[in-house]
Parts: structure tokens; C-alpha cells; sequence
């Protein structure tokens, strides 16, 4: 479960308008496997801009989370700490940020936005209840993020990882 919610950053980081919903810019309408490169550069843009803000919005529960998985193993607070504290001044450099678009995906952008809108809500959630935590909590908390609720595959998501190939959702996302 730690590993999946890396790769939620990690995934928002490489995704991702300034609010909480996802614009992608395109028709709702259209199938993504059928945009022009323009209209990817469209997503891009939009996507970006969205995961920028939901960085900032977010930071201060994703800055706990990599304190806390800079400091599991040895399960020391302290360097929790350290890291969170580092996390949190630093200033988001938006030129990092980069886009993933869905090639062969046979999915509509409405269907797109919405799966994504469903997931960020959730995992805002989530960053919410890990920032609320110290990380002496974090550290010796047993069953690791026991306090989070079982998280499963938004309805908004079903089916889209059969027609978009390497979305790979229930691996991204927390699901089981």
C-alpha cells in the first residue's frame, strides 16, 4: 500500500487547471486514441496545470508521506522530520513537470476527467489524513496507514483500464 501511494505522486506529478477538477481542454466527446497532436498538446497543457495546483494544494500531506517513506525502514521520526521539513520548503518547480498522454486509449475525455476527478478527490482525502499526523504517529503506527479506509477502484474508473491499455489504474491508485 506505501508503494502505491509513491506512485500516486509520482502519477499526479506526470499528469495532472487551477481547480480541483481536471480540464483537459478537449471536447468531452472526444476518444482519446483520435486526438491530433495539437489536441495532445491541448491535454498536456491542461493536465499539468492541474497537477501543479493539486501539488500545491496537497503539499503539506505529500511532504508527510515522503518524510514518513524516507524514514520506514529505519523507523526513525527524526529523519521523517528532516524530510518533511525539506519537502515543505521547497518551492514546486513547475518545470519538472511533465505529461503523460494515453495513446491507444478508447476512452472519451468526459470518461477520462471524470476517473482522474474521482481518484484526486479521494487521494486529497488521504494526503489530508496523513498530514494531520506526526511523524512519530507515522512511525509507529502498526498496519501501516491502518487509519486510512480501504480504498477501491472509483465507479467513475470501471472499465477504463480494459480500453485504455497501460492505464493501469488498480496498480496506480490504491486498489485492491
Amino acid at each position: 500500500r506505501v508503494r502505491r501511494v509513491k506512485r500516486l505522486a509520482f502519477v499526479l506529478f506526470l499528469t495532472g487547471c487551477g481547480s480541483s477538477e481536471l480540464d483537459t481542454g478537449l471536447d468531452a466527446e472526444l476518444v482519446l486514441s483520435s486526438a491530433t497532436e495539437e489536441q495532445r498538446a491541448t491535454f498536456c497543457e491542461g493536465t499539468t496545470s492541474w497537477a501543479v495546483s493539486y501539488d500545491k494544494r496537497n503539499q503539506t500531506g505529500i511532504c508527510r508521506f515522503n518524510g514518513y517513506d524516507a524514514a520506514r525502514m529505519s523507523m526513525d521520526a527524526a529523519r521523517c522530520e528532516e524530510v518533511t521539513k525539506t519537502c515543505r520548503d521547497t518551492k514546486i518547480d513547475e518545470s519538472q513537470y511533465g505529461c503523460f498522454f494515453p495513446l491507444n486509449c478508447e476512452v472519451t475525455v468526459a470518461e477520462y476527467e471524470s476517473c482522474f476527478d474521482a481518484f484526486a478527490e479521494r487521494e486529497a482525502v488521504v494526503f489530508e489524513e496523513i498530514a494531520a499526523r506526526s511523524c512519530e504517529e507515522l512511525v509507529t503506527e502498526t498496519g501501516r496507514f491502518s487509519f486510512l479506509p480501504e480504498l477501491a477502484l472509483p465507479s467513475a474508473c470501471a472499465g477504463i483500464d480494459e480500453r485504455c491499455p497501460g492505464a493501469n489504474l488498480d496498480s496506480l491508485f490504491f486498489a485492491e
